[in-house]
């Protein structure tokens, strides 16, 4: 099995396998950290424009899903729609079929799939519609920062509930002519600026608590 996968012309699907994997290992770590690839991808959602590669990308169902699950979808297809091409290939002819024949081929044969796979995904997994409106309505909303300090020119990373009460982990930076705003903070979400939104320590944020003294003072008389 080994050897069959590890087969020059197996490359490019060998390839695309090794990429689901990856990318499901690093949902799994960032989701384990409170954070996800949509929070760091920055998306504002909404169906790709329906012309030309865009009515393509929207016939797989890049607006139905997140672009994550829409990757991994396409990746899958590919590899398998690969793997099952060049085993039948190499059980009744001996060898497998030439990779720059065998990709388009593969890739023509993955595209229904992966149409059918994200019509079926869509009714599990939010769309990036609603994910870019749940982003849109933070503005006004308040959040904690739990990942690192925000700065003018590195954004931290922030959980922001949106008006279902669900929590949306986003970029955050400092407002403008604001210092860095320390982890543990409660923030107010003030703007968008780029993929990131511009926040300012709430009303009510009084900042992360001092730590506290090792031992308490004590005085040369016994306590009553």
């Amino acid at each position: 099995m080994l050897s069959f996968l590890l087969l020059p012309d197996n490359v490019l699907f060998l390839a695309a396998a090794a990429f689901v994997g990856a990318l499901a290992v690093a949902e799994v770590v960032l989701l384990a950290l409170g954070a996800s690839l949509e929070s760091f991808a920055g998306q504002d959602g909404g169906a790709p424009d329906a012309e030309g590669a865009g009515e393509l990308l929207a016939w797989l169902g890049l607006g139905r899903v997140p672009l994550s699950v829409f990757l991994v979808t396409l990746a899958a297809g590919f590899a398998g729609c690969g793997f099952a091409l060049q085993g039948t290939a190499l059980a009744s002819f001996g060898a497998p079929v030439p990779w720059p024949l065998a990709a388009p081929g593969a890739l023509a044969a993955c595209l229904p799939l992966t149409a059918y796979a994200t019509a079926g995904l869509a009714h599990l997994v939010p769309r990036e519609e609603s994910h870019g409106t749940r982003r849109e309505e933070l503005v006004g909303r308040q959040g904690v920062v739990v990942q690192g300090t925000a700065r003018a020119d590195l954004p931290a990373e922030a959980r922001v509930p949106d008006a279902r009460g669900r929590p949306l982990y986003v970029g955050v930076v400092p407002a403008e002519g604001r210092g860095p705003i320390p982890q543990g903070t409660r923030v107010t979400i003030i703007g968008r600026k780029g993929i990131n939104f511009v926040a300012e320590p709430a009303a009510d944020a009084a900042g992360p608590a001092p730590a506290a003294p090792s031992r308490p003072p004590t005085s040369g008389k016994a306590p009553r």
